[in-house]
């Protein structure tokens, strides 16, 4: 990280041993993928419109199964990222960081052609979560936070050191 971002971040966007929080983006990244099981979570929610809420977003109940189903490795990282130190399981961290950016792209591939086959693609739902996606995917690789955050996991070391 160069010596500008990091003088830029205040330190409380630090813990106690000098490693760097997971930035805001990260989380909202991690929300948006577990869309899936907070959309059927919120169908159960609401009273006598679920079925509507699921058709609107899931028209295929198979596809609605899948996406509850890929909800679990970004759930899962939101957990290891929340719970506990940072420098904690950093390997188990590295495998799900993976396992999101593969299920990141896997998602905008099967978007993609789900679009493609589609009469009207730009007024479909499934184009607004990919515009969505695309976005927020944006946002987190323009962050130089976000990418000093992954960095410090990779390398497997602190930002700041005493």
């Amino acid at each position: 990280m160069d010596k500008k971002t990091l003088k830029s971040l205040p330190l409380s966007a630090f813990n106690e041993e000098g490693w760097l929080k997971p930035p805001l983006l990260i989380y909202i990244n991690l929300i948006f993928m577990a869309k899936g099981l907070l959309i059927f979570i919120a169908s159960l929610a609401s009273l006598g419109q679920g079925d509507q809420i699921l058709a609107l977003m899931y028209p295929e109940k198979s596809t609605l199964y899948i996406a509850i189903a890929l909800s679990i490795i970004p759930l899962a990282t939101l957990v290891s990222f929340t719970l506990g130190e940072l420098q904690d399981r950093l390997k188990w961290k590295k495998i799900l960081i993976l396992l999101c950016v593969a299920e990141v792209f896997g998602e905008i591939s099967f978007m993609i052609k789900v679009l493609l086959s589609d009469i009207q693609p730009l007024g479909t739902t499934t184009f607004k979560l990919l515009t969505v996606q695309l976005i927020l995917l944006a946002l987190v690789i323009s962050s130089k936070k976000a990418r000093a955050f992954f960095n410090q996991i990779i390398d497997e070391k602190a930002i700041l050191k005493d």
